[in-house]
């Protein structure tokens, strides 16, 4: 009778040996979804802040009239109000994605 004791006895730890083990891995594997979810949202605000500062230089370089049409292939041929009509619109393109972004990330 004495051998059925130390039978169960260990049978009943090694279950609950392998329950705890499992729980543990079941806890530590959600770990790298965090670490990636985390990453995934610091380069959406580093795109964020990205695309205000190209908005910022896009709306400085028309406000001052630096003429960089002669610089850029697609429109080194083409009439000042079409590179101009270009600009105005790349601008509010990008504030709209910028805000966009914005409410996206503050779900």
């Amino acid at each position: 009778m004495q051998p059925n004791i130390w039978m169960y006895l260990f049978f009943s730890l090694l279950i609950i040996s392998v329950i705890v083990i499992a729980y543990q891995d079941m806890r530590r594997a959600d770990e790298p979804l965090i670490y990636y979810k985390e990453k995934y949202e610091e380069l959406e605000r580093s795109y964020i802040e990205l695309a205000k500062s190209h908005s910022y230089v896009l709306e400085t370089i028309m406000n001052n009239d630096i003429d960089l049409q002669p610089y850029w292939h697609e429109f080194a041929n083409k009439p000042k109000e079409q590179y101009i009509e270009y600009l105005r619109r790349r601008i509010v393109a990008m504030q709209v994605e910028i805000e966009r972004l914005d409410r996206e990330h503050r779900k």
